[in-house]
């Protein structure tokens, strides 16, 4: 795994077969990806110097942290999303996509693009929950421009009804990079 979080509990990601994916399409171009996951948390943490009630992380503060680093660097071309299970509640989903467009307009301020490429991913489609934030993520294209949605069809968990198993989360990082991709060309 590429991300740092719970180091003792992580397993394969997406992001690994985003990169190679993303590396394959522009093969002439270093590509870096900037890890800053924090499994479990909502959205509502992913708020400017609000604190993860369960980690006790500052997410949204700490990928500023490595996005600010990583812009010494190189730039910033597409930012890709994946959460959502602790927003799968009737009390919770409602607002998420709000909440989602007032993140990405952050983020993209704190990357000096309007207009970056964002895609997000579905949650799987093995918990009937899930649907609750998946049927708001459905509607992000038509609200923000530039975002697309990787589509968790036919992916399967890892035996918990939560994470996805190894070959579903490679697929799903594929999937981001088709999104990213495609959004890329029409910037």
């Amino acid at each position: 795994p590429l991300h740092f979080d719970k180091p003792k509990m992580v397993a394969v990601g997406p992001g690994l077969a985003f990169g190679i994916e993303m590396a394959k399409a522009n093969p002439l171009v270093k590509i870096g990806l900037i890890p800053s996951a924090v499994g479990g948390t909502a959205i509502e943490s992913w708020e400017p110097s609000v604190m993860d009630p369960v980690t006790k992380a500052y997410p949204y503060d700490d990928a500023v942290a490595r996005l600010n680093t990583a812009m010494k660097n190189g730039l910033i071309k597409g930012i890709i999303w994946h959460q959502g299970e602790a927003n799968s509640t009737p009390e919770r989903a409602p607002d998420y996509l709000v909440k989602l467009e007032l993140l990405i307009g952050r983020l993209r301020k704190v990357a000096g693009d309007n207009n970056i490429p964002f895609v997000a991913g579905e949650l799987g489609r093995y918990r009937d929950s899930y649907k609750l934030v998946n049927d708001k993520l459905e509607l992000l294209p038509g609200k923000v421009p530039n975002t697309a949605v990787a589509s968790s069809e036919g992916l399967t968990h890892k035996g918990d009804n939560t994470h996805f198993d190894a070959a579903s989360a490679t697929e799903l990082g594929k999937r981001f990079a088709a999104q990213m991709i495609r959004l890329q060309k029409t910037k």
